[in-house]
């Protein structure tokens, strides 16, 4: 009899945890014949508040995210309400012990949890059914917060976490102890060592699954690709990450528009994002430039094909992008940041894998200056860090 796999992910929480997970389902898929393996992707009521956020008010979210991470904020009263007041069917999977790291490390403030969890179980927030959690022997889950949504299995035994980012990732992921943790590196690893309730035994340095084409698209030669994608200039440059960065995305359009790159070609993706394509398009046409090329979503192969050809892809430091370009030996240039990014973005720096500066106009004109030389520079640091091997790590552990 099969084993059955389930791999939890949310593509209304950001396309990199969606990626992630249908990247390892793909491969599981490809190398494992006695798995049965199901992606199922969690759209709940909820989601589309946190990607409005993110796209109009990057700073509240930002103090919001901040918020949620201090500990202080966690007094005495609510936790002594939360064990009181738990739902019955969290109070039945969760010991004592596990309950107190549950609320130290809690996503929300917990009254809003207690409320939000019993909310869950009287008006069936998600969109499609939910999975018969028993059936399957083993769940993987991609996102964090995964407790909150309605799942509150993170202390099983059946539990397995692939975290998405790298180096101190946000406290959210350490709600889990589960069997076993996949994590992006090693500064990721030994930072969830720190914490006593997580065994280091548990905690396996795997890397982030990201689309085996990445590894093909790595030997084509960046010019060849150009001419046919139909680029002709000098230099290439992509602006992407709209899907969760409307704003930011637009301030640094407006930047562009101000300033003249000679021979150089630039594509701006908007992703799903049909409100920013549309602003930009208006700006667009008040200006005489014909070096910039806007487009909205891209398939996945075919966005990599762009990223393969660029000099530089400019954008968010999301945990799949960047394993992307790092395997695609594409430097990174880094001009704003969600909070739970920030190990991403001291990954890139520590690394020096590309151009960071959250100044649009300085950033700009940083870009203007680069050479051959300081391509091939990042070129030879993305070598030393790049890694194939995530698919093949993972599945010796299912």
């Amino acid at each position: 009899m099969k084993q059955k796999i389930l791999l939890v992910t949310s593509k209304i929480l950001g396309s990199g945890h969606y990626n992630a997970a249908q990247n390892l389902y793909k491969g599981i898929l490809n190398i494992r014949e006695d798995i049965n393996i199901e992606l199922y992707n969690w759209n709940f009521f909820g989601g589309k508040a946190y990607e409005f956020m993110l796209q109009n008010a990057p700073k509240f979210w930002g103090l919001l995210n901040e918020t949620m991470q201090n500990d202080l904020i966690l007094g005495f009263s609510k936790i002594r309400t939360t064990l009181n007041n738990l739902s019955e069917i969290t109070r039945e999977t969760l010991s004592k012990k596990e309950l107190w790291w549950e609320i130290r490390y809690s996503l929300f403030d917990i009254e809003s949890f207690i409320r939000f969890n019993k909310f869950i179980k009287a008006a069936n927030l998600f969109r499609n059914k939910k999975p018969k959690w028993s059936s399957f022997s083993k769940i993987i889950l991609t996102l964090p917060g995964a407790q909150y949504l309605g799942y509150s299995n993170i202390f099983s035994e059946k539990t397995i976490v692939l975290v998405t980012d790298y180096g101190k990732v946000d406290k959210i992921w350490t709600v889990y102890t589960p069997n076993i943790f996949f994590v992006a590196n090693q500064i990721t690893k030994d930072y969830l060592e720190g914490f006593k309730h997580l065994q280091k035994s548990k905690i396996v340095h795997s890397g982030i699954p990201v689309n085996p084409l990445t590894q093909v698209l790595n030997k084509v030669d960046k010019i060849d690709l150009r001419r046919k994608l139909g680029i002709k200039s000098d230099r290439f440059y992509i602006i992407s990450g709209g899907g969760a960065g409307g704003k930011n995305i637009s301030d640094m359009f407006d930047e562009l528009l101000k300033l003249e790159f000679k021979n150089t070609e630039f594509l701006v993706v908007c992703g799903r994002n049909k409100e920013l394509l549309k602003t930009l398009k208006n700006k667009l046409k008040k200006h005489s430039k014909t070096n910039i090329k806007l487009m909205g979503y891209v398939e996945n192969d075919n966005l990599l094909r762009f990223y393969r050809a660029a000099d530089m892809v400019i954008t968010k430091p999301g945990g799949i992008t960047t394993t992307e370009l790092v395997n695609l030996n594409t430097p990174i240039g880094v001009y704003y940041y969600h909070p739970q990014e920030l190990g991403n973005l001291e990954y890139i720096k520590y690394n020096k894998l590309g151009l960071i500066n959250e100044n649009c106009k300085e950033f700009l004109t940083e870009l203007m200056y680069l050479d051959d030389d300081d391509f091939e520079y990042f070129s030879k640091k993305m070598k030393k860090v790049a890694k194939y091997d995530s698919i093949d790590i993972i599945n010796q552990y299912l």
